[in-house]
């Protein structure tokens, strides 16, 4: 049965139940509902516990959590959950995330490509540096994705002024986000029929771009391993020639 409760309730009772556990548990903590901005204008509302003296706070985004909560599922058991994912990952700790993310040598290995629509993004691009991708409305940024417990992470956009810290240009910076973002999510592709099918289990979605033969009159979805941010495989190199090679004749790409 559905669970009627309001978005803006749901929220104040999350905060409440978020907050009335950690300081059961003696953890002294600010928790607060945020909204936040992401690509393309799109707005999210996110719950962040914060430690004072932590340079890094979790921030979870709540509406798939509210959606369960339309389907049935018990808020006490949805704030279960982040409690409990809030425990596992608060042992991680960057003790000092900004000596890490300013020193380049250090931070090298952990940046990656992004790419975005330039239009909604535009006040964004304002203060980021970014190369656009020739003959469309995209450009990539660049995004530091560092681990976390249980297999996650944690993104930081490039900024101008980290940017500018490092002393390098994008000349230099874009092939090596380019090459650890290949190597971190390979390109995939699935058959539109395949991905739907699978869309709602944990299977395995797409196979390695290279030697794919396409059939005439099928719709493909290209992507990466990860499916997250697929679009920025179109930065990489050759991708466009082995989908050529495996269609053996022109084809047509239908921005998502």
């Amino acid at each position: 049965m559905a669970n009627d409760i309001e978005y803006s309730k749901f929220l104040m009772q999350i905060q409440k139940m978020i907050r009335e556990s950690l300081s059961e548990q003696n953890i002294n903590a600010d928790v607060y509902i945020q909204k936040v901005t992401k690509n393309n204008n799109t707005e999210f509302m996110a719950l962040v516990i914060h430690t004072p003296g932590e340079a890094v706070s979790p921030q979870v985004y709540l509406d798939s959590f509210f959606a369960q909560c339309q389907k049935g599922k018990a808020i006490e058991e949805i704030a279960a959950e982040l409690i409990s994912s809030y425990a596992q990952n608060k042992d991680f700790e960057l003790s000092d995330v900004k000596g890490l993310v300013t020193d380049f040598e250090k931070v090298q290995e952990f940046l990656r490509l992004q790419l975005i629509n330039k239009e909604f993004n535009s006040e964004k691009l304002q203060h980021t540096p970014h190369r656009d991708f020739e003959n469309t409305d995209l450009t990539a940024v660049l995004r530091i994705h560092l681990p976390t417990q249980e297999h996650g992470e944690a993104t930081i956009l490039v900024s101008d002024a980290l940017y500018s810290h490092w002393n390098k240009s994008m000349e230099e910076l874009y092939p090596l986000a380019l090459h650890n973002t290949m190597e971190a999510n390979p390109a995939k592709i699935s058959r539109m029929l395949e991905l739907v099918k699978n869309m709602f289990s944990d299977n395995c979605i797409g196979e390695d771009i290279k030697n794919f033969q396409m059939e005439p009159y099928e719709q493909y979805v290209l992507s990466n391993s990860t499916s997250v941010v697929g679009a920025t495989v179109l930065l990489y190199p050759e991708v466009m020639e082995h989908l050529a090679q495996g269609a053996g004749a022109n084809f047509f790409i239908l921005w998502d």
